[in-house]
């Protein structure tokens, strides 16, 4: 017994010591961090006369830059920073270049992008306008898919590699069904729902798509497909027929020099030749380099603009609607609600734009930000500005506004609800597992994934779950000036483009987020005006302090593999749903 406690003993000193050790090392390479600039200093760059804005779009592209640090990638040797390209700062960027004389032209250096539709509806908008300078606009790629192809469409001249492709093949919806697989697994989900067209639920109920999900999904892809194809073909001056027929036999994906003759591409050079060609029709001397700015670095020499006394706020709501979610990808209540009672307090803030990018989630969370979202739109003009989702419990949270503004290929409405309770008593028995449940009343273990629903259970949960509707419907038939029999008409889970939302009555109008600010401005009758982003963005070293703080140091960061990513994340999902759901279908937009 001696022996035992000494080694006890040792083993606790040591992990004490471990721990201990491995925080020095996190204090140290937070010192080494923000000395080399890494604390959210960036250096200003020098742009001098007949530069080139190179816009390299590649990876996640969101409403706002974020950047997150990440304390086990300080202890693995990286400096642990995760970023994100923002709308904001693309937007910022092109509407500065228009006008600066110092910038001849932009480049879009273009890779894979991450990101719907309505963001890029938005980039490719502001590079029209940029062009009505007009300052030419050139583009290459090694390949272009139909995202990165959308905003080339803009450019005056389009250059692949030679060995590229142009990969437009059309839009497609995909959509994983679990059923079969949870029946083999023993596992049964026990689903309440209101709405028929609710396909949130519908992979765990059936081994198929419903007629009622096809026909949504259809008409919402259809739906984006004909902007999408519309703006391709008034760039580059061909019909949509033929278009679409070139798509349907994949012509541009096996054909380069039918991309060459019909004028989809330019020409097929190098990356270097590119920009030897930009070079040369912009008049930079031979011996001279071609000036590239990069956008980060355009952006740090830009002056800050004056600020005006009335100014108008950016609520940004990014992500699934989560209470028990990182504030710095997921919305909460918590975090919203207070970003609402700032500007509504705020003297100087005479009205406020609501921006939703959201697929819903926690139905509570979402009445709590409905709330705090009515009480500032009674005392301010309120707009709501959608990005690429704003459906389910993202349409919930739209609906005290006084307009609704939507990108034409926002995903909108899906105004239904449900609630999900797996129920795994078979798997258990299949591996000769037992669970007793021991209770005070009757109906003490209801809700356990253990004890399969009786039928009053059901009966309390579909109370609840029609309840929520209810409140729902009633909300945004008071939003939109309808009856709960017309919401209830167009609702039922279903969820529409942003092109369809306008035609029953959903959304006010089309357009963007600068879009939405001339209509808060107009409401407030403010004329001149600057803008404040809220919620306030973490600062980088409290955002590194609280990564630390929050991490276990005898416990190393998990590494999953990449195949099994998808697989985990649903499980997460799954168990996450906590109470009634105002939640979109997790589909996939392949294109």
């Amino acid at each position: 017994m001696k022996d035992f406690f000494k080694y006890f003993f040792a083993a606790l000193a040591a992990m004490f010591v471990y721990g201990f050790a491995q925080v020095g090392i996190y204090v140290v390479m937070m010192i080494m961090m923000f000395s080399m600039g890494g604390g959210g200093m960036t250096a200003s760059t020098k742009v001098e006369d007949n530069s080139v804005l190179r816009l390299k779009l590649n990876g996640t592209i969101t409403d706002r830059s974020v950047t997150q640090r990440d304390a086990y990638g300080l202890l693995s040797g990286s400096l642990g920073i995760e970023q994100t390209t923002g709308m904001d700062e693309i937007l910022r960027g092109i509407k500065a270049a228009k006008t600066d004389k110092k910038i001849s032209a932009i480049y879009l250096d273009l890779s894979s992008i991450s990101t719907d539709f309505a963001n890029l509806q938005n980039i490719r908008e502001a590079l029209e306008d940029f062009a009505e300078s007009g300052k030419p606009i050139y583009a290459w790629a090694e390949s272009y898919d139909l995202a990165t192809y959308y905003l080339a469409s803009t450019a005056t001249k389009i250059y692949m590699r030679e060995l590229g492709g142009v990969e437009i093949k059309g839009i497609a919806s995909q959509s994983m069904f679990y059923k079969p697989f949870l029946d083999r697994l023993g596992i049964d989900m026990q689903v309440i729902r209101h709405g028929k067209f609710k396909s949130a639920v519908e992979p765990y109920l059936q081994g198929s798509m419903s007629d009622a999900n096809r026909l949504q999904m259809s008409t919402l892809v259809n739906d984006i497909w004909a902007v999408i194809a519309k703006d391709i073909c008034n760039s580059k001056n061909i019909s949509s027929d033929e278009f679409g027929q070139h798509i349907d036999n994949l012509d541009y994906y096996s054909d380069l020099d039918l991309c060459v003759n019909t004028g989809m591409i330019d020409a097929l050079i190098s990356h270097k030749a590119a920009e030897d060609s930009i070079k040369m029709a912009i008049e930079v001397d031979d011996d001279k380099d071609l000036n590239i700015v990069s956008l980060s670095g355009y952006l740090s020499s830009l002056k800050n603009e004056k600020e005006k006394s009335d100014k108008i706020a950016i609520i940004y709501a990014e992500g699934e609607i989560d209470p028990s979610g990182d504030e710095s990808t997921y919305i909460t209540a918590a975090k919203i609600c207070k970003a609402f009672k700032k500007a509504q307090d705020d003297e100087d803030v005479k009205a406020v734009v609501f921006r939703i990018n959201s697929p819903g989630g926690s139905a509570t969370e979402s009445e709590e930000i409905y709330q705090a979202a009515k009480a500032c739109g009674e005392k301010k003009p309120l707009v709501v500005s959608m990005g690429s989702y704003a459906a389910s419990g993202g349409y919930y949270i739209a609906c005290p506004a006084a307009k609704i503004v939507a990108m034409p290929t926002t995903i909108t409405g899906s105004i239904g609800v449900f609630g999900v309770i797996p129920n795994v008593e078979k798997l258990l028995k299949d591996y000769e597992l037992n669970v007793e449940t021991v209770g005070t009343h009757k109906h003490s273990g209801m809700g356990s994934m253990y004890t399969k629903m009786d039928s009053r259970e059901i009966d309390v949960i579909q109370q609840s779950v029609e309840t929520v509707y209810g409140r729902f419907i009633s909300h945004v038939a008071e939003g939109r000036n309808m009856t709960t029999a017309d919401v209830d008409s167009i609702g039922q889970g279903r969820v529409w483009s942003g092109t369809s939302a306008l035609e029953i009555g959903l959304v006010d109008t089309l357009g963007s987020l600068n879009d939405a600010l001339k209509i808060a401005a107009e409401l407030a009758d403010v004329s001149e005006y600057s803008t404040t982003a809220l919620p306030v963005i973490e600062d980088d070293s409290m955002m590194l302090l609280r990564s630390l703080l929050s991490m276990s140091i005898f416990a190393p960061k998990s590494q999953i593999p990449e195949e099994l990513t998808p697989i985990l994340n649903e499980y997460k999902r799954i168990k996450k749903m906590e109470g009634v759901q105002c939640r979109m279908e997790p589909f996939m937009l392949e294109y």
